[in-house]
This record gives C-alpha cells, sequence and structure tokens, in this order.
C-alpha cells in the first residue's frame, strides 16, 4: 500500500505521524484511517519514518498516486488535456484538477520517491 502522507512503523505497526503539538523530538502516532492520535512516542524508538510519493503514467497521461488498495489506485490526473481527462472518465475539472480510481494493473512507468525522515533525524540529533 502507498502512502501520500508520512508514516513510522512502530513495534511492528504502521501509523500516520503528525509532529503538531508534539514534544521535541518526538511525534503523534495515529492509526491509519483514524483522525484522533493514539499515543506520542519518541523519534528514536521509531523503526522507520518516511513518505512515499508515487508517480506513475496510465493510458500514456502522468499521474500521481495517491493510495492503493485491494488492486485499485486512486489517482490525481497530473497532466494537461482536461479533455482526455473527461474522455477517460476521470473525476473533476480544470480548475481543481481531475482524479480517479483506476485498476492498479493498468499503472505503468510506476516510481516511488521515498523520503527517508528518520536518517535525516539521526543525521541532525545524533551526530
Amino acid at each position: 500500500m502507498t502512502h501520500e502522507f508520512d508514516v513510522a512503523e512502530y513495534r511492528g505497526e504502521t501509523y500516520r505521524t503528525s509532529r503538531s503539538e508534539a514534544a521535541e523530538n518526538h511525534v503523534w502516532l495515529i492509526k491509519i484511517g483514524e483522525k484522533a492520535p493514539e499515543r506520542q512516542v519518541p523519534i528514536a524508538d521509531l523503526n522507520a519514518w518516511y513518505r512515499e510519493r508515487v508517480r506513475a503514467t496510465w493510458r500514456g497521461q502522468p499521474f500521481r498516486v495517491t493510495k492503493e488498495h485491494n488492486g485499485r489506485a486512486t489517482v490525481d490526473y497530473v497532466g494537461h488535456d482536461g479533455t482526455w481527462a473527461k474522455q477517460n472518465g476521470l473525476e473533476g475539472d480544470r480548475y481543481n484538477g481531475f482524479y480517479g480510481t483506476i485498476d492498479a494493473a493498468e499503472l505503468e512507468n510506476v516510481q516511488v520517491d521515498r523520503t527517508d525522515h528518520l536518517a535525516r533525524w539521526k543525521k541532525e540529533n545524533q551526530g
């Protein structure tokens, strides 16, 4: 599964994270799909902390993949052809963008950009 938000792996579980109002060198852990934070933990105790951004093409056009689950992908069209987007069943408009849910197997040229927050934090805080 891909995530277009910061996630942490802690004690075998994967969580969304937030640093909003967290103590120094801590993050809030939030169960994926939930809104309320579950607990606050020291960053040094995390097994991983990162953000993945996924880009791909679908039917030859560029997309950002925001979620993938059970063989379906939620995507945002990042091309500039609104006519093409409408003809291919995407929702939205040229002002707010086009988006949709498609068969993940149809995605091509998938590229994952993973930003490792934990490695950067360790470099900055543990010398």
